[in-house]
């Protein structure tokens, strides 16, 4: 009896070690969908069975697998440091006339914009990106002294003409500004995965960018009759763009991001100035057109939330856009009212809001 019972429980604890050595190949590939091979290639580290129960925003799938997808941007933005003074109250009609009030500013301020795109998956680490982002502000401001406020004999000096040419007079009492400012980007870039787990993941990408800058400005004054100043200042450029994208997720959904990408356009700026009198014609003119290289640095950082497939994104961020070495109108309007156009550089910087919304398949 005693040998019967001992060989019983030998073959029993046989069994059992069998179905836990069958067990142990089977978890790992209920819970792991990437094989060694895949996880090599993509930078993902090595996962186990507790990582696609508990970390995972998609169960039983590793963090951020490329995947085919559409969104859509809505952007509120503004340009900083872009106020453009128009017209000064002072107290007389001569050189030697002081400021007697605040100086009308025309600022294109904060504006709607969007941004459209998507990705084209190639396997799980590299895909295919393009996306267009659209962006128009446009301002208006006017300004008018009734004779003699805010104080006896105070006038109107424009800051838009040129200095050689008759800025103050005694009929100028009203003045108007229509300032906008546009950009329109297209970009087309390969991505891939460069590292990621259960919960994060990093992908760089490598592409081509197109850039265009259009700034446009229409004044109307009254100086011994209507004096107009409009002036135009046009960009296009195309260059390589590198970029990174970080992510991180929780299992609630919850995601936070940051993403940043460098650009060098290579392209051209045209700008003109034309300055005209009803009853003189054309009283000043100038203009440039130069070839240069254009640095752009952008630069986004944010939440969202990922519904429990990985199907459907929500973010909000907050986004800077920097573009170097342009022409500004204010930059353009002071170079040439000093008569010194050729070289006129500054940055041009744009930041606000940016919310999206994104389908995955």
């Amino acid at each position: 009896m005693f040998y019967r019972t001992m060989l019983l429980a030998c073959l029993t604890i046989s069994a059992m070690n069998q179905v836990s050595a069958q067990e142990d190949l089977i978890v790992p590939q209920q819970y792991n969908q990437i094989t060694a091979s895949d996880a090599g290639m993509c930078g993902y580290e090595t996962q186990n069975s507790s990582c696609g129960q508990q970390f995972c925003c998609v169960p039983n799938e590793a963090y951020g697998l490329h995947r085919t997808s559409i969104f859509g941007d809505y952007l509120f933005l503004t340009a900083r440091q872009q106020d453009l003074d128009y017209a000064t109250p002072v107290d007389g009609t001569t050189n030697t006339a002081v400021p007697v009030g605040q100086t009308s500013v025309v600022n294109p301020g904060y504006r709607s914009g969007y941004r459209v795109g998507g990705t084209i998956a190639m396997d799980d680490c590299t895909s295919l990106y393009f996306a267009w982002t659209d962006f128009d502000s446009e301002a208006t401001n006017q300004t008018a002294l009734p004779g003699g406020s805010p104080q006896p004999n105070a006038f109107l000096r424009s800051e838009l003409v040129h200095p050689n040419t008759l800025d103050v007079a005694v009929d100028s009492l009203a003045a108007a500004a229509i300032y906008g400012i546009r950009f329109q980007t297209a970009d087309a870039a390969y991505q891939k995965r460069i590292f990621g787990d259960c919960n994060s993941r990093m992908n760089a990408s490598l592409g081509f960018r197109y850039g265009g800058l259009d700034q446009d400005l229409r004044s109307r004054e009254q100086i011994l009759g209507a004096v107009q100043v409009n002036s135009d200042i046009d960009f296009k450029g195309y260059g390589p763009r590198f970029a990174l994208d970080y992510e991180q997720c929780n299992d609630l959904g919850l995601l936070f991001y940051t993403r940043g990408g460098l650009s060098v356009l290579a392209g051209r700026f045209d700008a003109s100035y034309q300055q005209t009198s009803i009853f003189a014609g054309q009283q000043a003119r100038a203009g440039i057109s130069e070839d240069r290289l254009v640095p752009q640095f952008d630069l986004e950082l944010g939440t969202g939330y990922q519904s429990a497939n990985g199907r459907f994104r929500a973010t909000v961020g907050y986004m800077y856009g920097i573009w170097g070495n342009v022409v500004t109108m204010p930059g353009f309007i002071d170079g040439v009212q000093a008569d010194a156009v050729r070289g006129v550089s500054d940055t041009l910087t744009f930041d606000g809001l940016a919310v999206r919304a994104e389908i995955r398949f």
